[in-house]
Protein backbone atom coordinates (compact mmCIF):
# COMPACT_ATOMS: atom_id res chain seq x y z
CA UNK A 1 0.00 0.00 0.00
CA UNK A 2 1.75 3.34 -1.06
CA UNK A 3 1.53 5.59 1.83
CA UNK A 4 -0.64 8.56 2.05
CA UNK A 5 1.80 12.38 1.88
CA UNK A 6 1.46 15.16 4.19
CA UNK A 7 3.15 18.14 4.25
CA UNK A 8 3.39 20.05 7.22
CA UNK A 9 4.44 23.39 7.50
CA UNK A 10 5.92 24.55 10.80
CA UNK A 11 8.15 27.10 12.31
CA UNK A 12 11.39 25.61 14.75
CA UNK A 13 10.01 28.30 17.02
CA UNK A 14 6.02 28.23 16.77
CA UNK A 15 4.86 26.42 19.34
CA UNK A 16 1.66 25.48 18.19
CA UNK A 17 4.20 23.62 15.45
CA UNK A 18 5.82 21.84 18.46
CA UNK A 19 2.08 21.27 19.74
CA UNK A 20 1.54 19.17 16.41
CA UNK A 21 4.68 17.34 15.52
CA UNK A 22 5.09 16.09 18.99
CA UNK A 23 0.88 15.01 18.67
CA UNK A 24 2.74 13.11 15.43
CA UNK A 25 5.68 11.95 17.30
CA UNK A 26 3.40 10.20 19.63
CA UNK A 27 0.82 9.37 17.54
CA UNK A 28 1.29 5.02 17.34
CA UNK A 29 -0.37 2.74 15.16
CA UNK A 30 -3.25 3.97 12.65
CA UNK A 31 -6.69 2.36 13.39
CA UNK A 32 -6.89 0.38 9.97
CA UNK A 33 -2.91 0.04 9.15
CA UNK A 34 -3.38 2.69 6.69
CA UNK A 35 0.23 4.50 6.04
CA UNK A 36 0.64 7.73 6.21
CA UNK A 37 4.70 9.65 5.27
CA UNK A 38 5.24 13.11 6.40
CA UNK A 39 7.25 15.81 4.81
CA UNK A 40 8.18 18.57 6.99
CA UNK A 41 8.64 21.84 5.42
CA UNK A 42 10.03 25.14 8.18
CA UNK A 43 8.28 28.13 7.59
CA UNK A 44 10.76 30.97 8.67
CA UNK A 45 8.65 32.81 10.57
CA UNK A 46 10.83 35.52 11.75
CA UNK A 47 13.97 36.54 8.60
CA UNK A 48 12.99 35.16 5.24
CA UNK A 49 8.97 35.40 6.85
CA UNK A 50 7.85 32.87 4.32
CA UNK A 51 4.86 32.90 5.92
CA UNK A 52 4.08 36.18 4.01
CA UNK A 53 5.19 34.90 0.24
CA UNK A 54 2.96 34.47 -2.32
CA UNK A 55 2.65 31.07 -2.63
CA UNK A 56 1.68 30.30 1.36
CA UNK A 57 -0.82 33.05 1.45
CA UNK A 58 -2.36 31.47 -1.75
CA UNK A 59 -2.00 27.87 -0.84
CA UNK A 60 -1.15 26.79 1.72
CA UNK A 61 -2.82 29.14 4.35
CA UNK A 62 -4.60 33.00 3.96
CA UNK A 63 -3.85 33.81 8.02
CA UNK A 64 -0.12 33.53 7.39
CA UNK A 65 -0.14 31.00 10.29
CA UNK A 66 1.95 27.89 10.98
CA UNK A 67 1.62 24.59 11.53
CA UNK A 68 -0.50 23.74 8.45
CA UNK A 69 -0.71 20.71 6.32
CA UNK A 70 -1.61 19.58 2.99
CA UNK A 71 -2.13 16.46 1.29
CA UNK A 72 -4.16 14.64 -1.48
CA UNK A 73 -6.33 13.39 1.32
CA UNK A 74 -7.54 16.59 1.56
CA UNK A 75 -10.26 19.47 -0.01
CA UNK A 76 -8.03 22.06 1.09
CA UNK A 77 -5.06 22.88 3.19
CA UNK A 78 -5.73 22.76 7.10
CA UNK A 79 -4.74 25.19 9.43
CA UNK A 80 -4.93 25.00 13.13
CA UNK A 81 -2.95 22.94 15.62
CA UNK A 82 -5.94 21.55 17.09
CA UNK A 83 -7.72 21.19 14.11
CA UNK A 84 -5.45 19.18 12.47
CA UNK A 85 -4.87 16.87 15.48
CA UNK A 86 -8.30 16.21 15.87
CA UNK A 87 -7.63 15.21 12.16
CA UNK A 88 -4.95 12.83 13.02
CA UNK A 89 -7.34 11.19 15.67
CA UNK A 90 -9.81 9.89 13.62
CA UNK A 91 -6.65 8.23 11.98
CA UNK A 92 -4.26 7.18 15.35
CA UNK A 93 -6.40 5.81 18.46
CA UNK A 94 -3.75 6.25 20.11
CA UNK A 95 -4.39 10.19 20.28
CA UNK A 96 -7.94 10.05 22.01
CA UNK A 97 -8.03 6.31 23.11
CA UNK A 98 -12.00 5.29 23.95
CA UNK A 99 -13.19 6.66 26.79
CA UNK A 100 -11.24 9.45 27.21
CA UNK A 101 -11.94 11.46 23.94
CA UNK A 102 -14.49 13.98 26.32
CA UNK A 103 -11.56 14.46 29.09
CA UNK A 104 -8.90 14.86 26.15
CA UNK A 105 -10.78 17.33 24.10
CA UNK A 106 -11.65 19.35 27.13
CA UNK A 107 -7.87 19.52 28.20
CA UNK A 108 -7.24 20.58 24.67
CA UNK A 109 -9.32 23.52 24.53
CA UNK A 110 -8.23 24.64 27.69
CA UNK A 111 -5.00 24.62 26.79
CA UNK A 112 -5.69 26.49 23.30
CA UNK A 113 -7.96 28.72 25.74
CA UNK A 114 -5.11 30.26 27.34
CA UNK A 115 -2.97 33.52 26.40
CA UNK A 116 -0.19 32.00 25.41
CA UNK A 117 0.91 34.58 23.15
CA UNK A 118 0.82 36.91 25.91
CA UNK A 119 2.85 34.59 28.03
CA UNK A 120 5.19 33.87 25.42
CA UNK A 121 5.84 37.13 23.65
CA UNK A 122 4.96 39.60 26.55
CA UNK A 123 5.91 42.83 27.04
CA UNK A 124 9.44 43.82 25.33
CA UNK A 125 9.61 40.74 23.20
CA UNK A 126 6.51 41.66 21.22
CA UNK A 127 7.46 44.70 19.87
CA UNK A 128 10.14 43.82 17.51
CA UNK A 129 8.62 40.40 16.73
CA UNK A 130 5.46 41.49 15.29
CA UNK A 131 6.21 45.49 13.94
CA UNK A 132 8.98 43.76 11.94
CA UNK A 133 6.04 40.64 10.21
CA UNK A 134 4.07 44.53 9.93
CA UNK A 135 6.73 46.38 8.25
CA UNK A 136 7.39 43.43 5.84
CA UNK A 137 3.49 43.34 4.71
CA UNK A 138 3.66 46.85 4.39
CA UNK A 139 6.82 46.87 2.36
CA UNK A 140 5.02 44.34 -0.03
CA UNK A 141 1.79 45.79 -0.50
CA UNK A 142 4.21 49.41 -1.67
CA UNK A 143 5.07 47.18 -4.80
CA UNK A 144 3.72 47.46 -7.82
CA UNK A 145 4.37 44.38 -9.22
CA UNK A 146 2.68 42.00 -7.14
CA UNK A 147 -0.89 40.14 -7.98
CA UNK A 148 -4.47 41.33 -6.97
CA UNK A 149 -4.72 37.90 -5.56
CA UNK A 150 -1.62 38.19 -3.38
CA UNK A 151 -2.59 42.34 -2.55
CA UNK A 152 -6.02 40.87 -1.39
CA UNK A 153 -4.31 38.07 0.61
CA UNK A 154 -1.78 40.52 2.68
CA UNK A 155 -4.57 43.97 3.09
CA UNK A 156 -6.64 40.72 4.96
CA UNK A 157 -3.40 39.53 6.74
CA UNK A 158 -2.27 43.31 7.57
CA UNK A 159 -5.98 44.22 9.02
CA UNK A 160 -6.52 42.49 11.55
CA UNK A 161 -3.16 43.60 13.70
CA UNK A 162 -2.83 47.06 11.66
CA UNK A 163 -3.75 49.32 14.80
CA UNK A 164 -2.57 46.89 17.46
CA UNK A 165 -2.14 48.49 21.15
CA UNK A 166 1.51 47.43 21.99
CA UNK A 167 1.29 48.56 25.47
CA UNK A 168 -2.09 47.78 25.96
CA UNK A 169 -2.46 43.58 24.69
CA UNK A 170 1.04 42.76 25.95
CA UNK A 171 2.00 45.48 28.55
CA UNK A 172 2.58 44.43 32.36
CA UNK A 173 -0.93 43.77 33.19
CA UNK A 174 -1.76 41.91 30.73
CA UNK A 175 1.24 39.69 31.11
CA UNK A 176 0.01 39.92 35.63
CA UNK A 177 -3.21 38.74 34.38
CA UNK A 178 -2.49 36.05 31.63
CA UNK A 179 -0.12 34.35 34.64
CA UNK A 180 -2.85 34.40 37.04
CA UNK A 181 -4.95 32.76 34.34
CA UNK A 182 -2.04 30.04 33.68
CA UNK A 183 -1.92 29.48 37.32
CA UNK A 184 -5.35 28.43 37.54
CA UNK A 185 -5.09 26.01 34.74
CA UNK A 186 -2.01 24.17 36.14
CA UNK A 187 -4.35 23.35 39.08
CA UNK A 188 -6.78 22.03 37.23
CA UNK A 189 -3.52 20.26 35.21
CA UNK A 190 -2.55 19.13 38.78
CA UNK A 191 -5.95 17.23 39.26
CA UNK A 192 -5.69 15.49 36.23
CA UNK A 193 -1.81 14.14 36.52
CA UNK A 194 -1.11 10.29 38.67
CA UNK A 195 0.63 10.67 41.82
CA UNK A 196 3.35 8.71 40.38
CA UNK A 197 5.36 8.16 36.66
CA UNK A 198 2.60 8.20 33.76
CA UNK A 199 -0.03 10.31 31.78
CA UNK A 200 -2.73 12.31 31.62
CA UNK A 201 -5.83 10.63 33.01
CA UNK A 202 -3.58 8.11 34.42
CA UNK A 203 -3.02 6.55 30.16
CA UNK A 204 -0.26 4.09 29.57
CA UNK A 205 1.03 6.38 26.99
CA UNK A 206 1.09 10.11 25.93
CA UNK A 207 -2.78 11.22 24.20
CA UNK A 208 -2.86 14.37 22.16
CA UNK A 209 -3.28 16.15 25.49
CA UNK A 210 -0.43 15.72 26.76
CA UNK A 211 1.38 16.61 23.49
CA UNK A 212 -0.22 20.12 23.51
CA UNK A 213 0.48 20.34 27.44
CA UNK A 214 3.88 19.41 27.28
CA UNK A 215 4.74 21.53 24.54
CA UNK A 216 3.08 24.68 26.24
CA UNK A 217 5.18 23.69 29.13
CA UNK A 218 8.36 23.47 27.47
CA UNK A 219 7.75 27.18 26.20
CA UNK A 220 6.43 28.35 29.62
CA UNK A 221 10.22 27.13 31.01
CA UNK A 222 11.81 28.48 27.47
CA UNK A 223 10.50 32.58 28.29
CA UNK A 224 11.15 32.32 31.73
CA UNK A 225 7.78 31.37 33.55
CA UNK A 226 9.19 28.36 34.45
CA UNK A 227 8.65 29.34 38.23
CA UNK A 228 5.02 28.69 37.79
CA UNK A 229 5.61 25.14 36.81
CA UNK A 230 5.90 23.13 40.36
CA UNK A 231 6.38 19.87 41.85
CA UNK A 232 3.97 17.11 40.23
CA UNK A 233 3.57 19.07 37.22
CA UNK A 234 7.18 20.15 36.68
CA UNK A 235 7.99 16.43 37.01
CA UNK A 236 5.92 15.18 34.45
CA UNK A 237 7.33 17.42 32.12
CA UNK A 238 10.78 16.59 32.74
CA UNK A 239 9.98 12.79 32.02
CA UNK A 240 8.05 14.18 28.36
CA UNK A 241 10.70 15.86 27.59
CA UNK A 242 13.10 13.67 28.58
CA UNK A 243 11.69 10.75 25.56
CA UNK A 244 12.72 9.71 22.52
CA UNK A 245 9.82 11.31 21.05
CA UNK A 246 10.27 14.60 22.30
CA UNK A 247 13.96 14.37 21.52
CA UNK A 248 13.28 13.44 17.68
CA UNK A 249 10.94 16.51 17.45
CA UNK A 250 13.04 19.47 19.25
CA UNK A 251 16.65 18.36 18.25
CA UNK A 252 19.11 20.81 19.37
CA UNK A 253 16.67 23.67 19.36
CA UNK A 254 14.30 25.17 22.10
CA UNK A 255 11.08 26.11 21.45
CA UNK A 256 11.40 30.13 21.50
CA UNK A 257 14.23 32.18 19.96
CA UNK A 258 13.32 35.03 22.51
CA UNK A 259 14.79 34.99 25.67
CA UNK A 260 12.56 35.11 28.69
Amino acid sequence: MTPTPYTVYYAIDSLCSYMLRYTLAIRGPSKDGREISFEGKVVDIHYERTQLSEFFLLNVNPKGQVPAITSPALEKPMADSLDITNHFATMFPNLKPAGYEVQIDEMLLKIHNLPYGVLSFGGHRAQPILKGTMQAMKDKLARDDISPAYRKALEAKLAPVANLDFDTVFGLEAGKQAERVLEEFLKHVDQRLPSSEGWLFDLPRPSAADAHLVALLARMHDVGRGALIKGNIRLYADRAKGSHEWQSVMGTYTTTMCEG
